[in-house]
């Protein structure tokens, strides 16, 4: 009867040890995944180009070769097939792969001041100047109304193109 109790013990200690492992460690959960309607890695979903500078069509017709934004995204959302590339409290910069067109997406409470820090952000992103940037399919866009927004041009682009 004793040797039957002590397996039992021994048995039931060593489940218990298994468990705490197991607990321990196993993954938490993933805070980017699109199962949890989050925005997932761009390393999940879509497979990045790997040069450092990629070509991105015109508005016009041609091409711009620009930094390989892909290598410093912050997210990719698959509903959208959009990537964010930078994230701020005034705006974000988003590019859309299906148009190919980039949008500065200013907040509510969004200043005159983030309207350019978000302009700015492409030159620092894409590394190219303002007439290349121009020729991109580029809006900036900010919330007027409840669900809609007004999109316009970057606001240098009408100087840089007369």
């Amino acid at each position: 009867m004793k040797n039957i109790f002590l397996k039992f013990v021994i048995i039931l200690g060593s489940a218990s040890i298994f468990v705490a492992v197991f607990l321990a460690f196993r993954p938490g959960p993933v805070q980017n995944s699109p199962r949890n309607n989050f925005s997932a890695s761009i390393a999940e979903i879509v497979s990045p180009p790997k040069e450092g500078r990629i070509l991105i069509q015109a508005a016009e017709g041609g091409g711009v070769w620009v930094n390989n934004f892909y290598k410093t995204a912050k997210a990719y959302w698959p509903e959208m097939n959009a990537i964010l590339l930078r994230k701020t409290s005034g705006y974000e910069v988003r590019y859309y792969r299906d148009g190919g067109s980039f949008e500065v997406a200013l907040n509510t409470h969004s200043s005159v001041k983030d309207k350019a820090n978000g302009e700015d952000s492409l030159f620092d992103l894409l590394g190219i100047g303002k007439p290349d940037l121009c020729r991109l399919n580029v809006a900036v866009t900010s919330p007027y109304d409840i669900g809609d927004t007004i999109s316009e041009p970057l606001s240098f682009c009408g100087s840089v193109l007369k």
